[in-house]
C-alpha cells in the first residue's frame, strides 16, 4: 500500500472540484476522487462532485469508472438513478458502461432489471454483452426473484492431484475478524444486511477466505427450502495482507438443479466461475459437492459443503498450480 502526503491546501473543495476536471497539476483526477468523501462539506455536495464528474462524457472513462465505484460507496441509491439514466442515454464509452451494469447487478432492484436487459441487447461487444447478463443474475438472485437467468458457463478442472493439494480446514471466525469481513463485504454490496449473517474462515496453504452466510440457512429457523428461488447463501471475502481488511472476492449463485436437488455457482463479481456442483438442501441441512471450473488463476480443487448440527463444515482439498493467466495474442506484422 502505498501513503501519499497531500497538502492541507489541496484538500479544499475548490481545489478538488478543479483536480476532477484534470486543472490541477499537483494533483492526479484519480487522486481527487479519493479525496471527496474526505472533505469537510455536506454529503450532498460530495455526491455532486462525484455526479459531475461521472457525467461528464469528456472527462477520461478511467476517471468517470472511479467517480461512479466512489458515488456507490458514499449513495448507493444515487449511484444506481445515475448510472441507470447514462445506460438509457446511450452511446456510452464501453468501459463506462461496464462499471455501470457492475453496479447496477451488486446494488440495482428489480426495477433496474429492464436497464440491464436494454444494456445487453445494445452492447457492441462479447464483454459489455457478458458483464450485463451477469449482472441480471446477481439482481435476480439478490432479490430472490421467480425468473429465469442465463447464469456462467462452467467447464470443470479434474480432480486435484493428491500429492501435491493443500487441505482446506474451515472453522467460525472470532467476532472482530468477523465484523471486518462483513464491513468489507457490504462495501460492494450495499444492501446486505450483516446482522443477519455469520463468518466462517476457511483457510487453503496460505490464503485466508471468509464466508459471510446467511444464518437462517445454517441454523435452518425462517430459511425456507433452499433453492426454490435463486439466492445468494453467501458471499466469499479475502484478506489484504498488507492492511488487514477484507474484500468481496467471491459470489454464491444458488439455484434449483434436476431432480429435487439444488445447483451452486461461485463466481468471481466480474461473473467468471470458480467453483461449481450440485447436491441436496433442506433448512438447516445441506451437502453440495463443488470443483473447480478450468478458468485463468484458478487452481484444481474439490470441496464439499456441509451444514447440519447448525454449523457450516467445508472439506476438500487444493492443487498448489492454478490454469496459467492469458497471454497478449501472438501478431504477425508483415
Amino acid at each position: 500500500m502505498v501513503h501519499v502526503d497531500i497538502p492541507e491546501d489541496a484538500r479544499r473543495p475548490e481545489v478538488v472540484r478543479d483536480a476532477l476536471a484534470g486543472r490541477v497539476d499537483r494533483l492526479p483526477p484519480s487522486l481527487a476522487v479519493s479525496l471527496v468523501s474526505e472533505l469537510d462539506i455536506p454529503r450532498s455536495e460530495q455526491q455532486e462532485l462525484l455526479r459531475g464528474a461521472l457525467r461528464d462524457a469528456d472527462r477520461d472513462p478511467h476517471i468517470r469508472m472511479m467517480a461512479a465505484v466512489a458515488l456507490t460507496t458514499l449513495s448507493p441509491e444515487e449511484a444506481v438513478a445515475d448510472v441507470s439514466a447514462l445506460i438509457d442515454e446511450g452511446d456510452l464509452d464501453e468501459r463506462v458502461a461496464v462499471s455501470a451494469v457492475d453496479i447496477l447487478g451488486r446494488a440495482g432492484g428489480p426495477g433496474e432489471l429492464e436497464t440491464l436487459e436494454k444494456a445487453k441487447k445494445a452492447a457492441t461487444t462479447e464483454l459489455l454483452r457478458q458483464r450485463a447478463t451477469f449482472a441480471e443474475a446477481l439482481v435476480v438472485h439478490r432479490h430472490e426473484l421467480d425468473r429465469d437467468v442465463e447464469l456462467p458457463a462452467v467447464e470443470r478442472q479434474p480432480e486435484p492431484e493428491a500429492a501435491a493439494s493443500q487441505p482446506f480446514v474451515s472453522r467460525k471466525a472470532g467476532k472482530q475478524r468477523g465484523e471486518r469481513a462483513k464491513r468489507g463485504v457490504k462495501g460492494d454490496f450495499p444492501d446486505l444486511d450483516v446482522e443477519k449473517h455469520d463468518v466462517y474462515e476457511l483457510q487453503c496453504g496460505p490464503r485466508l477466505m471468509a464466508i459471510v452466510i446467511q444464518r437462517a440457512l445454517v441454523d435452518g429457523e425462517g430459511a425456507g427450502q433452499p433453492g426454490d428461488r435463486p439466492s445468494i447463501p453467501a458471499i466469499v471475502a479475502f484478506r489484504n495482507e498488507e492492511s488487514g481488511d477484507f474484500f468481496a472476492a467471491l459470489v454464491a449463485l444458488l439455484g434449483k438443479s434436476d431432480n429435487g436437488r439444488v445447483s451452486l455457482v461461485l463466481t468471481r463479481l466480474t461473473g467468471e466461475p470458480v467453483f461449481a456442483g450440485t447436491g441436496s438442501a433442506g433448512p438447516g441441512q445441506a451437502e453440495v459437492a463443488l470443483t473447480s471450473a478450468n478458468t485463468p488463476g484458478i487452481p484444481a480443487a474439490s470441496a464439499t459443503v456441509r451444514i447440519k448440527g447448525k454449523q457450516l463444515e467445508i472439506t476438500g482439498v487444493s492443487d498448489t498450480r492454478s490454469v496459467p493467466g492469458l497471454g497478449p495474442q501472438k501478431v504477425d506484422i508483415q
